[in-house]
């Protein structure tokens, strides 16, 4: 992991602050989400965060604005916000790890595999996840693309043409990731903060029920991803303002 230096911290904090400032704009409201569901705009700027400036750094930013966003009204109350801060932080950090050549001597894209192939252990590792065995389709799906793409995705995003091709799959890695960690958040908090139903049966059940939900989300955030954020990184290219990257 490479020194954190006086600009790298600078960049921390002033995409902190455009994260927390995104946290607090009104989501979309979610078909079949009860009234309830909405999608964060804020959501897409982890891996977009990765992608730009670095897995680490972009991992500092996404989790310090996403803290930021949970201690300023109108953001999440309770120690449930604070614990999915996780989510955004761990998108930029297999995002950026995806589009990253090598970190020490090890290609970032297996770093960025050996992340996500963990997190989806993690949910076979439980209950829930053995009963609702079939339920991760997105993230094997994200875990395909990184094995299958991932050693050319370092200079595809490098590339000014190929760029935003490397930034869609990178950053769908990144934002199923954001999703596992969440999955596994509730699983073992959703109980005792939100008053979930802590039986394996009954949280198996309410995952089956929301994957076509979940992945609606998801292909959402992709989406901003692809008409917000890469505009974003291109735009950022050219001022020549980061040079922080590989």
């Amino acid at each position: 992991m490479p020194s954190i230096s006086s600009r790298h911290l600078a960049l921390i904090a002033v995409l902190a602050a455009v994260y927390a400032m995104a946290s607090m704009l009104p989501g979309i409201p979610v078909v079949g989400g009860g009234g309830k569901g909405k999608i964060e705009l804020a959501a897409f700027l982890g891996p977009v965060y990765g992608m730009l400036i670095g897995p680490f750094t972009g991992f500092a930013a996404a989790w310090l604005g996403a803290f930021v966003g949970w201690v300023l009204p109108p953001g999440a109350s309770g120690p449930w916000g604070l614990a999915t801060t996780l989510c955004p932080a761990t998108a930029a950090l297999v995002s950026g790890l995806a589009v990253t050549h090598r970190v020490s001597k090890v290609r970032g894209w297996i770093l960025a595999s050996a992340v996500l192939a963990a997190l989806i252990a993690g949910w076979y590792l439980t209950a829930v996840g053995r009963i609702a065995y079939w339920y991760p389709v997105l993230h094997w799906a994200g875990l395909a693309v990184l094995l299958t793409t991932g050693r050319w995705l370092p200079k595809l995003y490098d590339g000014r043409k190929s760029m935003p091709a490397a930034a869609v799959l990178a950053g769908y890695a990144g934002i199923v990731s954001d999703h596992m960690v969440g999955n596994l958040l509730f699983i073992s908090l959703g109980g005792p903060l939100l008053g979930a139903p802590t039986s394996p049966e009954k949280l198996a059940s309410i995952f089956k029920g929301v994957l076509l939900l979940s992945a609606v989300e998801r292909a959402t955030m992709l989406l901003l991803l692809a008409i917000i954020g890469v505009p974003v990184m291109y735009a950022v290219r050219a001022s020549g303002v980061l040079k922080l990257r590989r």
